[in-house]
């Protein structure tokens, strides 16, 4: 293993129900870091005083969003690596080590695995079970790493000027620099054993407004990075480019032709195939998902995932195409 410096920074926002839980897995390292760094990014809480009072580093910003609080914790070390993780994050003990031992010439870039910290949850088992089957499907060699478990070489992070802080929200702006790091050069590499535990939505009206936004931000994303229009990465394939937006389409659809029947001037034969349409195509994307996720769990309440899985295409559909408003024709107008 090599014996590199490493910072962890960690961006928080009205993070006080789990920050210190945060910050004592980072301090139980196996492999001591240099220095935590909190970043507290506009807190209306307690998330200050709690970083402070457990005697990290740690600064205060006006709310920027966390790729921009990243970019303020990034620039008060000299380590030779970045580690980031969130401040809803719980690191396993051995996450640094894991992800140091990996490290290797011409890799610019780490990135580990989720593991739940609120299994109790369906929605929260939902969520953490998808992430899971991507994951093994990936490589070593990604595109993609999330910033929730991250490690990055101090001179690449440098050279491509930290994370893009246009994206001023919680979604896209770890693609964005993935994407930036494989442009320039640089390999990134999975390492699976590098786990990071987290606590995944348990509402379904939070997850479905985090889905609105990660919808939203595609589309700065894609317009950014229009290459990874036609493939996604390795992480979010063509179809979670493509179920969004169709959902939304169908659904418009359906509406229309309910107006139409009611005018007369549509059939309910007409419309009950067009549901039909909607609700075959949707089930014959999704039910692989629920085949998979039932017999991984053997927990037949991941049928739900069905339903769940709907919604947050139609939501993401609806982020997507506010994303397109703002940043097409308004940015446009604007400029």
């Amino acid at each position: 293993m090599c014996t590199v410096q490493i910072s962890i920074v960690i961006p928080a926002h009205n993070a006080s129900r789990t920050l210190a839980q945060c910050l004592a897995a980072c301090k139980a390292q196996s492999y001591t870091p240099k220095e935590i760094i909190v970043v507290d990014d506009g807190s209306t809480d307690d998330t200050f005083a709690i970083a402070k009072s457990l005697g990290v580093k740690c600064l205060t910003q006006e709310r920027k969003g966390p790729a921009s609080a990243r970019n303020a914790g990034a620039s008060l070390t000299d380590a030779e690596m970045i580690a980031f993780t969130d401040s809803d994050c719980i690191p396993s003990q051995d996450w640094l080590e894991k992800l140091v031992a990996s490290v290797k010439d011409g890799v610019g870039l780490l990135g580990g695995t989720y593991g739940i910290a609120n299994p109790e949850s369906l929605l929260a088992r939902m969520i953490h079970e998808e992430i899971r089957i991507r994951h093994e499907n990936y490589q070593e060699e990604v595109d993609f790493a999330g910033s929730y478990n991250m490690l990055c070489r101090k001179a690449v992070f440098d050279f491509l000027g930290g994370f893009d802080e246009s994206f001023s929200d919680a979604s896209a702006e770890d693609n964005d620099f993935a994407y930036r790091v494989v442009e320039a050069g640089w390999k990134i590499h999975y390492v699976p054993d590098a786990v990071v535990y987290h606590y995944h939505p348990e509402k379904l009206s939070r997850y479905l407004r985090a889905q609105f936004r990660h919808g939203f931000w595609r589309v700065r994303l894609y317009q950014k990075h229009p290459r990874k229009v036609p493939t996604g990465d390795r992480y979010a394939g063509i179809w979670d480019l493509i179920s969004p937006p169709l959902t939304l389409t169908f659904l418009v659809i359906l509406f229309v032709s309910l107006i139409a029947v009611f005018l007369n001037m549509l059939s309910f034969v007409v419309l009950y195939g067009i549901l039909l349409v909607l609700l075959g195509w949707h089930v014959s994307i999704r039910m692989p998902w629920v085949v998979r996720l039932v017999r991984r769990t053997q927990e037949w309440k991941m049928v739900a995932y069905l339903g769940m899985s709907f919604l947050r295409d139609l939501v993401r559909g609806l982020g997507m195409l506010w994303g397109v408003v703002v940043w097409g024709v308004v940015r446009k107008a604007l400029l």
